[in-house]
C-alpha cells in the first residue's frame, strides 16, 4: 500500500512540474527608429526588457543614411511581448518620464517595430 502511494505521490508530482514549464517561441524582432528630428547623432540603441531577464542593450545602425536606424535580434521567451525605449548618444534616453515601449510579437515569428524617437 505505500508502495502504491508513493507512485501516485511520485504520477502527481511529475503533472504539477510539468504544468509550471513554460513552452518558448523563437521570435525576431526587427527595430526601426526614425532620428530625423534628432541633432548631432552618433549612436541609438534599443534597450529591450524581457520579464525576469536583465535588460539588453541593441546597437541599431544608420547603414543607407536615411536617419532610420535599425536593429535586429533573436529571442527564445514564452512571453508575447517585450518592453523598449530607445538611447541616442549612450545617455539621451528618450520618454524620460513614460512608461517603456510595448512590442507585442507577430505570431509570424518576426516583428518589425518602428518608432520615431521620444515620441508615442
Amino acid at each position: 500500500m505505500k508502495r502504491i502511494f508513493s507512485i501516485i505521490y511520485l504520477i502527481y508530482f511529475a503533472i504539477i512540474l510539468q504544468s509550471c514549464v513554460q513552452n518558448t517561441k523563437e521570435q525576431t524582432v526587427i527595430f526601426e527608429v526614425d532620428m530625423k528630428a534628432e541633432t548631432n547623432v552618433k549612436s541609438v540603441h534599443a534597450i529591450i526588457n524581457v520579464i525576469s531577464q536583465d535588460n539588453q542593450k541593441l546597437e541599431l545602425r544608420d547603414e543607407d543614411l536615411d536617419s532610420i536606424y535599425k536593429g535586429e535580434i533573436v529571442l527564445d521567451i514564452p512571453f508575447g511581448e517585450i518592453k523598449t525605449k530607445f538611447v541616442k548618444n549612450d545617455s539621451e534616453m528618450e520618454l524620460t518620464d513614460k512608461d517603456s515601449r510595448v512590442v507585442k510579437f507577430s505570431e509570424s515569428g518576426k516583428t518589425v517595430y518602428t518608432a520615431v524617437f521620444n515620441k508615442l
